[in-house]
């Protein structure tokens, strides 16, 4: 492994991982975040990643998240929108903001959730679910047993079961989704409206099993 660094602007969290870290989280909740801020992860030296625990922007939006070396094993979450999120490989994990996530690009998603409109439970509250948005996700790779959703609630805390629903109705909408590398037969895409889908080859989200509106 080599040296990790993190840089955030209009936040408070700077943290530095040394170079003996094998799994390193950011000082979580970060706080003080507003559209403007933006976190760059670099890595340096080893195999040029880093394995990222539960990260929490408890403050409100993010502005911009850069970390295509970053591997997210744990939850991503941001109470408000994200206006540009990179991610290297979602490993079962969980992307979950309050609001829109407008433009986003992972390597990889496998066993993960990636949701928009969803924010995972605390200590002191259960997980909340409102109306969402995903503007553009672009994986890299190929996507396995996972759920992506705009505007999706559980209710009883298990996803795609027979109570779920999508707030917000055809506004929770994912615009476009491209996945370069296919998608398996586990993974589910749900919202109340979709547009455009190439998994790679373009597929009609209306005829599609993987693509499901509630």
């Amino acid at each position: 492994m080599g040296r990790r660094t993190s840089r955030a602007r209009g936040s408070t969290a700077t943290p530095r991982w040394p170079t003996t870290s094998i799994a390193a989280a950011l000082p979580s909740p970060v706080r003080g975040t507003n559209a403007r801020s933006s976190l760059r992860i670099l890595t340096r030296g080893g195999d040029g990643r880093v394995k990222l625990g539960d990260v929490t922007a408890a403050g409100g939006p993010l502005g911009s998240v850069n970390a295509p070396g970053a591997d997210l094993l744990g939850s991503f979450a941001v109470a408000g929108p994200i206006v540009r999120l990179t991610l290297g490989d979602v490993a079962g994990g969980t992307v979950a903001a309050a609001g829109p996530i407008a433009r986003a690009t992972v390597a990889g998603l496998s066993g993960a959730r990636f949701l928009s409109g969803a924010s995972p439970a605390t200590p002191t509250r259960g997980a909340t679910f409102g109306p969402g948005l995903i503007g553009r996700l672009t994986v890299r790779g190929s996507v396995a047993n996972s759920i992506v959703g705009a505007g999706l609630d559980p209710v009883n805390g298990q996803f795609l079961d027979a109570d779920d629903r999508v707030i917000g109705g055809a506004a929770s909408l994912i615009q476009s989704i491209v996945v370069k590398g296919g998608v398996d037969d586990s993974t589910h895409f749900v919202a109340g409206a979709f547009r455009t889908a190439r998994l790679p080859g373009r597929v009609d989200p209306a005829t599609d099993p993987k693509f499901i509106r509630l």
